[in-house]
C-alpha cells in the first residue's frame, strides 16, 4: 500500500484499496421481475391497452406484451405505439397464433416451411406498426422447438420464453432463449401473483409473470382489481429496494453486460482519481444494449471530500447513488473507463493528498519588547526582528492557536496551510492584544497579503467585535500548499493569546484551524510530481471574458490522446466548484486545439471559473481560476456610500428614459424630487441640504413600466 503515496498519522492503518465489481441487479436490487401479457391484438384481450399500460405506468412499472400480429389493426398498433412511449416492449407472439408441435387440443401445426409467415412476417409487421424491431418471441401455447429457436436467431433475437413453467430463473441464468416463467389462468389468487415476486426476491433471481388480459374475455384474465392489488405489491417492492421491474430486454441485456466484461480499478497515486476499466471477454451486439450497468465501486473505507465527479470517455455521468461506503453508478462498460473524481483518503485520518501536513508550526518569541505604541509595530520595529528572536519553537498543535506566553512579548508563527476541498475560505482571528494574519497565494513567503487583524481583545469565539477580524472570502485549491503566517503581540494581563478559525466552502460554521490541515514544512510533492508526469504539450492556456451578457471561456490545448477530456468547473454558491460540462481533449500529434464554453446564465455578481484537464492515466492539471462580475443591469448604484455632501447616482439602466428619482428620510417624508427626462449614462450628482443631519435615508427611481427600485445610504456628519 504504500505505493499510493498517502500518508497517514502513526496511528492510523491504510485500508484496503477499493475495488470495483458488477451489481447483480440494476441499482442492487435483490431480484428482476417481468410482466408479460400474451395475445396483444386479439379481440379478447382488450384489457392490456384498456387498464394494464396506465396502471403500470402510474406505478413506475414497465410491461412486455406479446402481439399476435394477424390480428392487430391500425387502432391497436396506434396503442402499441403509446405503451412503446411509456416504457413498455413490444415483442412477438407470432403471426397467426399456430402450434408447433401437435398436441389433441391442437392441431394447427405450424414448421419450417412456414417460418417465413410466422416469425418473418410477424417481426417485420410489428416494425412496420410500431417503429420497433422485436426483441423476444413468445411461443404460442408455450411449445417451442429447436428450428424455431435456431430461425430466431438468424433474426436477430435475444431470447424466447420457451423454459420450464412454474420456475424461476437463477441469478447467473445464461440461456436467454430458454427463460422460465410463471403462468397465471383465471383459477390463480392474489397470492399466487404475488409469490413469484416473493420467490425471487428470496432466491435473488429473476421472475417472469405470463399473462393475458384484464378484466376482458380473454383466456387466463386477470380481475381489474387483482391486477391493480398485484401491480401495487410490486410497486411496494420496487420502494423498498427489493425488486428490480424491467422488461425483457433491460434484464436480458443486464445480463449480457455482466457475462462479457470484467470490472477492474486502479487508484492513481498522484492524482487520487479511481480509474475503472472494463476488460471484454465476449462479443456483445452493441445496438441492442437496453439498460446500463450498475458498477459498485466499494471504498474499503476509504474517505473523500469534496464533490465526486463521474466521467466516462468524456461524458459527465450524473446516474449515481453514494451510500454504505460504495458509490453505485449506472453506465455501459462498452463506452469506456470511468474515472471517478474526488479526494480520496485511504483511512479517516489520512489526508486526500500526497504532501501530508504534520501538524506543526514554527514559531519565534521575542520578549521583554519596550512599548511604545501597544500594537504590532512594537514587534515589528525592535531591532531584533525578525533574526533574532528571544526562542525558536516547533509547536506541535491540536489547532492554530497559542496560549498566554506572559506580558510584554511577541511571537511569529507561521507555516503551511492546505485545505480540505477547492473553494471560498473565510478567515477570523480571535485574541489579545494585537493579531495580524497573512497568507500567500502559494508555498512562497514572497507572496503573502494581510488578509485579517486587529488590536483589542476578544474571547475565543467572538469573531465580530473589530473590524478586520474576518478576512474577505478567498478561493484556495485543494491539495495546494499557501504559506500563512500569524504575529501577535501580548502586552500586560493574563489572557493574552490569539486563535485563527476558518470557515469552510459549503458551511456557515466557523472552527479552528485544525491539525489535519497545515504543516511547518514546505513539501509540495503533489505539484511536482504532476509536473514531472506531465508532458510539455499538455500545458493550456485558459481565459474568460463578457459578451452580451455571457461568460465565454476559451482555452488552446495541443496533445490530448484518446479519453482525455476537459471538465469545465464554476463555483457555485456553496464555494465548491461543481461540473458544468465537458469537452473531449482529444487531438493529433502537434495539433493545436481550440476550445470554448459559453455560460448563458451567469449569476449577478462574481463568477468564478476554472478547467481541469484529466488524462486517461489519472493525471490532472488545472487552470488558472478566472473571474467575471456581472451587474444587474436594473440596479442603481450610488456613490459614495456613505456620503457627506454630495451622492453620485448612476442610471445607466434607464438611459434614454425618463424617470423620477425621490429621496426619503427614514419616516418616509420626501426630502427631494428630480423630474428627469431623457436619461444620459453620465452620473447625475444630488447635493444634500445641511438641515437633513446625519443618518439614514433612501432613493427611490420610479418609471412607468419598471418597478420601482429602492436603495438605503447614509449620510454622514461633517
Amino acid at each position: 500500500m504504500t505505493t499510493l503515496l498517502l500518508a497517514c498519522t502513526a496511528t492510523c492503518l491504510l485500508a484496503q484499496a477499493p475495488t470495483a465489481s458488477f451489481a447483480t441487479w440494476k441499482d442492487n436490487r435483490k431480484a428482476a421481475y417481468s410482466i408479460i401479457h400474451d395475445d396483444f391484438g386479439d379481440v379478447t384481450t382488450a384489457g392490456i391497452g384498456d387498464y394494464g399500460d396506465t396502471i403500470a405506468h402510474n406505478r413506475g412499472i414497465k410491461l412486455v406484451f406479446g402481439a399476435i400480429t394477424s390480428t392487430c389493426e391500425a387502432s391497436d398498433w396506434a396503442i402499441a405505439r403509446r405503451m412503446i412511449g411509456h416504457g413498455h416492449e413490444v415483442i412477438n407472439h407470432s403471426h397467426n397464433h399456430r402450434c408447433a408441435v401437435a398436441q389433441d387440443w391442437c392441431t394447427n401445426v405450424y414448421g419450417a416451411a412456414d417460418y417465413g409467415v410466422e416469425l418473418d412476417t410477424s417481426t417485420a409487421q410489428i416494425q412496420r406498426g410500431t417503429g420497433q424491431r422485436p426483441r423476444f418471441f413468445i411461443n404460442p401455447y408455450d411449445l417451442s422447438t429447436p428450428g424455431i429457436i435456431a430461425h430466431l436467431k438468424t433474426l436477430g433475437y435475444l431470447g424466447d420464453r420457451a423454459g420450464t413453467q412454474e420456475a424461476l430463473n437463477t441469478k447467473n441464468f445464461t440461456d436467454f432463449f430458454h427463460l422460465n416463467y410463471h403462468v397465471f389462468n383465471e383459477t390463480g389468487t392474489l397470492a399466487q401473483l404475488n409469490q413469484a415476486v416473493t420467490d425471487a426476491i428470496a432466491a435473488q433471481g429473476y421472475a417472469i409473470r405470463e399473462l393475458h388480459g384484464i378484466e376482458d374475455v380473454s383466456w387466463g384474465r386477470v380481475s381489474l382489481a387483482n391486477y391493480r392489488a398485484h401491480l401495487n405489491f410490486v410497486q411496494q417492492q420496487m420502494l423498498a429496494h427489493k425488486i428490480w421491474s424491467g422488461t425483457l430486454s433491460e434484464v436480458v441485456t443486464y445480463k449480457m453486460q455482466r457475462d462479457a466484461f470484467n470490472p477492474t480499478l486502479n487508484v492513481n497515486p498522484i492524482s487520487n482519481v479511481i480509474r475503472v476499466d472494463f476488460t471484454q471477454t465476449k462479443k456483445l451486439d452493441e445496438s441492442v444494449l437496453k439498460t446500463p450497468v450498475t458498477i459498485n465501486v466499494k471504498l474499503n473505507g476509504w474517505k473523500y471530500k469534496g464533490p465526486i465527479t463521474v466521467v466516462q470517455n468524456g461524458v459527465v455521468i450524473r446516474d449515481f447513488t453514494i451510500s454504505n461506503d460504495t458509490i453505485a453508478i449506472n453506465a455501459y462498460p462498452h463506452k469506456g473507463t470511468i474515472l471517478i473524481n474526488a479526494a480520496f483518503a485511504a483511512c479517516p485520518s489520512c489526508i486526500p493528498f500526497s504532501c501530508a501536513p504534520n501538524g506543526k508550526l514554527n514559531a519565534q518569541l521575542w520578549t521583554n519588547l519596550t512599548l511604545r505604541n501597544s500594537n504590532l509595530r512594537d514587534l515589528t520595529t525592535d531591532p531584533r526582528y525578525p533574526n533574532l528572536p528571544t526562542r525558536t519553537d516547533t509547536l506541535v498543535l491540536p489547532n492554530f492557536s497559542r496560549g498566554d506566553l506572559g506580558n510584554k512579548y511577541g511571537e511569529r508563527v507561521r507555516g503551511y496551510i492546505m485545505p480540505p476541498v477547492t473553494g471560498l475560505y473565510v478567515f477570523t482571528v480571535t485574541g489579545s492584544d494585537d493579531v495580524e494574519l497573512y497568507l500567500s497565494n502559494n508555498s512562497q513567503t514572497g507572496g503573502k497579503v494581510k488578509i485579517a487583524g486587529f488590536t483589542g481583545t476578544t474571547t475565543p469565539n467572538q469573531y465580530t467585535k473589530y473590524t478586520g477580524q474576518n478576512s474577505k472570502p478567498i478561493l484556495l485549491q485543494a491539495g495546494v500548499q499557501y504559506y500563512v503566517e500569524a504575529l501577535h503581540i501580548g502586552l500586560l494581563g493574563a489572557s493574552n493569546a490569539f486563535r485563527v478559525h476558518w470557515t469552510l466552502p459549503g458551511s456557515p460554521f466557523r472552527t479552528t484551524v485544525d491539525n489535519d490541515f497545515f504543516s511547518s514544512d514546505d513539501c509540495n510533492p503533489l505539484t511536482i510530481l504532476r509536473a514531472n508526469s506531465e508532458k510539455r504539450e499538455d500545458v493550456f492556456v485558459f481565459q474568460g471574458f463578457k459578451y452580451d451578457g455571457k461568460s465565454v471561456l476559451n482555452w488552446v490545448s495541443t496533445g490530448g490522446e484518446a479519453n482525455d477530456y476537459f471538465s469545465i468547473e464554476k463555483l457555485d454558491k456553496t464555494g465548491v466548484f461543481k461540473t458544468l460540462d465537458v469537452a473531449n481533449a482529444a487531438a493529433q500529434q502537434g495539433e493545436v486545439r481550440r476550445f470554448e464554453y459559453v455560460d448563458a446564465k451567469p449569476e449577478i455578481g462574481d463568477n468564478y471559473y476554472r478547467v481541469r484537464l484529466i488524462k486517461q492515466n489519472g493525471l490532472e492539471k488545472l487552470s488558472e481560476i478566472t473571474k467575471l462580475n456581472f451587474e444587474d443591469p436594473h440596479d442603481l448604484y450610488l456613490y459614495p456610500n456613505p456620503a457627506r455632501q454630495y451622492i453620485s447616482l448612476n442610471l445607466k439602466a434607464w438611459e434614454d428614459m425618463s424617470a423620477t428619482v425621490y429621496i426619503y428620510n427614514a419616516f418616509g417624508m420626501v426630502l427631494q424630487q428630480m423630474d428627469l427626462q431623457n436619461i444620459s449614462d453620465k452620473p447625475y450628482l444630488i447635493n444634500f441640504e445641511e438641515h437633513w443631519g446625519q443618518g439614514q435615508y433612501f432613493i427611490r427611481v420610479a418609471t412607468l413600466g419598471r418597478k420601482d427600485v429602492v436603495k438605503p445610504f447614509i449620510l454622514l456628519g461633517e
